[in-house]
């Protein structure tokens, strides 16, 4: 993974405004658990072209990985769930701004789908903690 950073990064050097190269720098980095530097690397590829919609799916899928993440090392019932709600809230944010971009972004449109059966197995966690089921 390092490798590709840097050859991303070689590519970077010569077009800093390269979006494909921001968006593969940004999947290296996300893979290496690297959150916030794949992030700064959709967001610059977002200021470069707002109509993006593979650094809007990279954002997306972000958050996806970040949700894991924190369900994974949380114990307490509680934040797990509130973090989950927001990785969700906002994975759903990026896919409908790549559908008002492309309506029929096969990516986004099934991210959403996911995120709709997420949020609502997560309401049902939630109800079930709280009512002792």
């Amino acid at each position: 993974m390092i490798e590709s950073v840097e050859r991303y990064q070689k590519v970077l050097e010569m077009d800093p405004r390269n979006t494909e190269a921001l968006n593969g720098m940004a999947g290296a980095f996300a893979a290496q658990g690297k959150f916030a530097e794949a992030e700064g690397c959709f967001l610059k590829a977002l200021e470069i072209d707002p109509r993006n919609t593979e650094a809007m799916n990279g954002m997306g899928a972000l958050a996806w990985q970040r949700r894991a993440h924190w369900y994974n090392t949380t114990k307490e019932h509680r934040f797990a769930y509130e973090m989950d709600g927001a990785c969700i809230s906002e994975a759903k944010k990026w896919y409908e701004k790549t559908l008002l971009v492309d309506p029929h972004n096969m990516v986004a449109l099934k991210e959403m789908e996911k995120t709709e059966e997420a949020r609502f197995n997560l309401n049902r966690a939630i109800f079930s903690q709280e009512h002792d089921i």
